[in-house]
């Protein structure tokens, strides 16, 4: 088991985000991730930030 963590994404584009996880599942790699809102409210716009981690 290990408790280590190292990020592998951080951006706006929840697209780019979905590409990252799909390569990560695709091999094998147990990975956890975060979306933040900014805004506190929807707006339609882009108002979030994602974070993708491994384990390692």
């Amino acid at each position: 088991m290990c408790f280590f963590k190292q990020e592998v994404y951080i951006g706006y584009s929840l697209e780019d985000l979905a590409k990252v996880r799909q390569a990560l599942a695709n091999g094998g790699i147990k990975y956890w991730y975060n979306v933040h809102d900014h805004s506190g409210q929807w707006s339609g716009a882009v108002p979030y930030e994602a974070v993708l981690a491994v384990w390692g």
